[in-house]
C-alpha cells in the first residue's frame, strides 16, 4: 500500500509502501502538519486518508517534529473492488506499457496502471459502482481506444465493479495507429526546434500533440483512422502560428478550421509531408 504525506497547501512531500507485515515509515519531513494518504493501486483495498477520512480536505493533520517520529497513524482499509484484464495487438500479442485509465461516470480519473510484458493489468482500490475503461498507448504506435472497443468516454460500455469482487475481461485489442509526420522550417530553409504540433478530429477536439525535434521534424502518432486538421504554435512568440497548409491562426481558442486544409489518416500508415514554413512574428 502507498503511504504519502502532504503539507497545508495539499502539496506531496514524501512518499513510501507498506512492507510484508503491513508496517511503512515516511521521513524527510520538517517541523509541521501533514495529512497522511493510503492508497492500494493494484490490490483489493479502497484508499483513505487518516483517520479514517474520505479526501485531503477532511484528513486528521498528523503533526511531525524534526527528530520525533509521529507514532500510530495507522489505516484499517476496506475491501475494494478491482478491475483487470489484457492488452493485445491485432495479431494476438500482448501489448506491455500501455497506460489504462479508470473514470468514474463524472469523467473523473480514478485509477490508473501500465500493462504488464504478458499484457495484463490490475486496477484496485475502487469503490463499488460503474466505472469507464481506457487504454492509451503513449509511444503512438496503436490508436487510443475505451472499453470496449469504443472511441471516446461517451459512447464506452460501462463496467460495474462490487465490493470484494474482481470484475475480469476488461481486456482490448488495439489497433496499429496512424501517424502525420513533416517538418517545419523558417522562411530561409532553417529547421524550427520545440514548434508545438497540435491534430485536431472531425470534432474539433484536441486528439495529439507532438514537438519538432532539433532537425524541424516531427512525428505525431496514436491516430485512428479519419480526418485531421494539424496547427502548429510557436511558444516562443518568435514565429506566427499557422493551420496546414499555410492557414492563418486567429486564436488557440478560436480556430477557423474552415479554412484549414484537411489531413487524411488511415490505420498503420504514416501521412508524411505535413510541413509548415513559418513567417517570422512582429513584436512591440
Amino acid at each position: 500500500v502507498a503511504v504519502s504525506a502532504y503539507d497545508s497547501t495539499g502539496a506531496w512531500v514524501a512518499s513510501s509502501t507498506t512492507g510484508s507485515d503491513g508496517t511503512y515509515a515516511v521521513g524527510g519531513m520538517v517541523t509541521g502538519e501533514y495529512r497522511v494518504e493510503f492508497l492500494d493501486y493494484s490490490g483489493p483495498h479502497i484508499g483513505e486518508w487518516w483517520d479514517d477520512k474520505a479526501d485531503f480536505a477532511s484528513a486528521d493533520p498528523v503533526s511531525v517534529v524534526v527528530g520525533l517520529e509521529a507514532p500510530s497513524v495507522n489505516a484499517q482499509l476496506a475491501s475494494a473492488g478491482v478491475i483487470s484484464g489484457t492488452v493485445a495487438d491485432a495479431a494476438g500479442s500482448p501489448l506491455q506499457g500501455i497506460n489504462v485509465i479508470v473514470y468514474d461516470g463524472n469523467a473523473s480519473q480514478m485509477r490508473q496502471a501500465s500493462t504488464k510484458t504478458d499484457g495484463t493489468y490490475a486496477l484496485g482500490g475502487l469503490d463499488a459502482g460503474v466505472y469507464r475503461v481506457e487504454f492509451r498507448d503513449w509511444s503512438g504506435a496503436f490508436a487510443d481506444e475505451w472499453w470496449d472497443d469504443k472511441a471516446d468516454f461517451a459512447s464506452a460500455d460501462p463496467v460495474s465493479v462490487a465490493i470484494g469482487v474482481e470484475t475480469t475481461g476488461v481486456d482490448a485489442v488495439l489497433a496499429a495507429a496512424g501517424s502525420i509526420s513533416g517538418t517545419v522550417t523558417d522562411e530561409a530553409g532553417a529547421p524550427v526546434q520545440g514548434v508545438g504540433v497540435r491534430a485536431y478530429d472531425s470534432t474539433e477536439a484536441l486528439v495529439g500533440t507532438a514537438s519538432t525535434g532539433v532537425d524541424g521534424t516531427y512525428l505525431l502518432g496514436g491516430l485512428g483512422a479519419g480526418t485531421y486538421w494539424v496547427g502548429f504554435q510557436d511558444y516562443s512568440g518568435v514565429y506566427l502560428d499557422e493551420l496546414w497548409d499555410d492557414k492563418p491562426v486567429f486564436g488557440w481558442s478560436d480556430l477557423h478550421f474552415t479554412l484549414a486544409d484537411p489531413v487524411s489518416v488511415a490505420i498503420g500508415v504514416e501521412t508524411t509531408g505535413v510541413d509548415a514554413v513559418l513567417a517570422a512574428a512582429g513584436s512591440i
